[in-house]
């Protein structure tokens, strides 16, 4: 093993170091000091229940990050009653979630084009962050951050190295492999790897059995190279190419998937600063994202292309009475076969077919915020964006939709959005801060096009409508005192524009209803509905985080054990509308949840560097569900591959359940480390909200790395 990665590998948890976020202000600062409320996970902590899937190793590590599952292969996170396109996923800054976002109000397959093999840290911005990341982040923004090479530069000459790294998990019979290698010399640094992942049919907890299908399998490879231009200037170039195929959704046995990304990102950060700014980062982006799935019972074939070109540039100046000043511009182009990634353009059999026409979407975006250290007890946040976008069309001979005449689908508009935010933290003492923060988000839906059958009825076509905003307002405390950190938000974000609702149309092309089934008879959703705007939302909540070291405040206990708990729990309402009178809920709140771990780290043997923690992961009853979703929606259903089978329970919704999961690992000798966990211990059989299949079964996790 190399001698420049022996720091890198074994020992305990490393001390406790001021966490640093980059995703709040797009400049490095402590979330301590920061009014949003702000998660920050590290590779270390989800190594356990992140080992297949990164997205869930977050979630079970903080009560107020759900996620919904359906495929052993990825799930979906909900932060505060938003999920999908509401929220804002990137990639090293870049997005992931493109600008009419993967999935809809679901994002589906798009977090599982993420190999958590390169995953180096997770940030999480709760609440709306349009001001600097625009469309989409009007729940939260989800950053992941991906592993740089682990060798540092050399003062001369050149070091290398490696990683091999195998694992399994028992309830998918999941296998994964990682082979990657590493060096660095004075003015540059690599890494270079490859993943391979086979997952079978999950089984269920108790006597549930196997869920089938719900299988999947993907081939990755990834490069990260960073130069050293000149001193404080720094060049970063990231290519990510994810292969998912055979890959099963549980609640539809009748298709198969293939999930593709290639992204490529240059990135250049001037830290040394000029006359003009303090640090400046300019980035290019490019991202090919295909999905592809068979139908069975049709024997057909279609896919969904998204291509992105985005660029940037921040630069940041210290000012003087306090001011820290940063600003901006963005820009991003999303070309796809459609702008709804469930609309597939059908290849087989031939002729190719659209379900919608080729779209383009371009935006431009220009920010400013401002850092303020207006007193040595008193700091203010304020920021501002203005975005520009432009939608378009290209209808080709391949677009055929069921009704009209297909240039009627031509269409070219534009929309603004104005967004921003203030924020400010008083510091009542060194260990205690106070926070206040308002922001606004925004989320500029794609126009439908086609036809498609809803629970409600058949959608027909629209276009580009006003976008959807959430007003966040938030109140907060942290606390870092000596072995304990606390942090708590109490939040209300009022939706204004919230597209959640259909209305009902009389006609469209001279007709009253779409016999979508071909059977001759009007079926109660055959009548035709729109999307609608100027509806109302809100949703509120609460969320606590802590961590205790007992040891700094009772000397009897030993300094190796620690403690983590968090809970959450949030409310939301959409107002009535002609459609649904009746106030309703809002579609993707979440169980109330408490989540409590218990952590044990070695520290007699530092090169050893055992440790094992067991945590408990405690939810209510949920069943604050939309009468749509409770008439629609196969994740309350007894039967999720069968809309026609009873509900789960005698209510519309999943009961409460308290789980058990164990983790573990050491060093076997320097460079090799293995983990172990037990998940679902005593094999629970559980449904977590809004999922479309039911919950693993016990789960025997087993990885082992060597470093050389």
């Amino acid at each position: 093993m190399s001698m420049a990665v022996e720091e890198y590998v074994g020992g305990p948890r490393a001390p406790e170091l001021p966490e640093v976020t980059v995703t709040a202000t797009r400049t490095r600062r402590d979330p301590f000091d920061l009014p949003q409320s702000i998660s920050l996970f590290d590779a270390e902590e989800i190594a356990g229940p992140g080992m297949f899937v990164s997205a869930k190793g977050v979630a079970w590590r903080d009560a107020g990050i759900w996620f919904d599952e359906r495929t052993s292969t990825t799930v979906d996170p909900i932060i505060r009653g938003f999920a999908g396109f509401n929220l804002l996923t990137l990639v090293d800054g870049n997005t992931l979630s493109t600008l009419w976002g993967e999935g809809g109000f679901g994002a589906d397959d798009m977090y599982g084009k993420i190999d958590p093999e390169i995953v180096d840290r997770i940030e999480v911005i709760r609440g709306p962050s349009s001001a600097l990341y625009g469309s989409n982040a009007l729940g939260a923004v989800i950053n992941v951050i991906t592993r740089a090479g682990p060798i540092d530069f050399q003062e001369e000459g050149y070091a290398y190295g490696g990683r091999s790294k195998v694992t399994f998990g028992s309830a998918a019979n999941a296998v994964g492999f990682r082979q990657e290698f590493f060096g660095a010399g004075e003015d540059f640094r690599y890494l270079v790897g490859g993943s391979a992942r086979d997952f079978d049919d999950i089984r269920g907890g108790g006597d549930l059995g196997i869920l089938e299908p719900s299988d999947g399998r993907e081939r990755n490879w990834d490069f990260s190279g960073e130069m050293m231009v000149s001193d404080g200037r720094l060049l970063r170039l990231t290519v990510q190419d994810v292969h998912r195929d055979h890959v099963k959704r549980y609640y539809r046995p009748t298709q198969d998937n293939a999930n593709d990304r290639e992204a490529v990102g240059l990135f250049y950060e001037d830290s040394k600063g000029n006359a003009t700014w303090d640090s400046l980062e300019a980035r290019l982006y490019y991202q090919h994202k295909r999905d592809e799935r068979r139908f069975f019972a049709t024997d057909s074939e279609g896919r969904a292309v998204t291509v992105t070109y985005a660029g940037g540039l921040t630069a940041t100046r210290k000012l003087g009475a306090g001011h820290v000043l940063t600003g901006g511009l963005a820009a991003e182009l999303d070309r796809g076969d459609s702008p709804d990634d469930e609309q597939f353009t059908m290849t087989d059999p031939p002729p190719k077919s659209r379900a919608a026409p080729l779209s383009e979407w371009w935006n431009g975006g220009v920010f400013v915020q401002d850092e303020w250290e207006a007193h040595r007890r008193w700091s203010l946040l304020a920021s501002a964006r203005y975005d520009r976008m432009l939608f378009k069309t290209d209808v080709d001979g391949a677009y055929h939709p069921p009704q009209g005449d297909p240039q009627d689908d031509a269409i070219r508009e534009n929309q603004g959005a104005l967004t921003g935010g203030l924020g400010g933290v008083f510091k009542a003492t060194e260990e205690i801060h106070l926070t206040g923060n308002w922001s606004r988000g925004f989320r500029q839906s794609a126009p439908n096009f086609g036809l498609r059958q809803l629970g409600d009825g058949v959608l027909i076509p629209n276009g580009l409508l006003d976008p959807t905003t959430s007003d966040n307002f938030e109140l907060g405390l942290k606390s870092r005192s000596k072995g304990l950190r606390v942090d708590l938000a109490h939040y209300l974000s009022l939706i204004d524009n919230w597209q959640g609702d259909l209305r009902t149309v009389d006609s469209y092309n001279g007709s009253t209803w779409y016999d979508f089934n071909g059977n001759g008879v009007q079926d109660a959703n055959e009548g035709y509905v729109q999307q609608t705007e100027g509806g109302d939302a809100f949703v509120k909540g609460f969320e606590a985080r802590a961590t205790w070291q007992p040891h700094a405040h009772v000397d009897a206990i030993p300094v190796n054990w620690s403690l983590d708990g968090s809970f959450a729990w949030n409310r939301g309402r959409v107002d009535g509308t002609d459609q649904h009178p009746e106030e309703e809920p809002l579609r993707h709140t979440q169980p109330m949840r408490l989540l409590l771990g218990l952590r044990w780290d070695e520290t007699a043997d530092p090169a050893r560097g055992m440790w094992f923690e067991f945590r408990a992961d405690m939810v209510g009853k949920y069943d604050d569900i939309p009468s749509d979703r409770a008439a629609s929606d196969l994740a309350w259903r007894e039967d999720p591959q069968d809309g026609t089978s009873g509900y789960l329970r005698d209510y519309i919704g999943t009961p409460g359940y308290t789980i058990f999961h164990l983790y573990g690992g050491m060093n076997l000798s320097k460079g090799t480390r293995v983990v172990l966990g037990i998940e679902n211990l005593f094999d629970k059989k559980y449904r977590v909200a809004h999922s479309r299949m039911d919950a693993p079964g016990i789960n025997f996790l087993a990885s082992l790395e060597v470093w050389f």
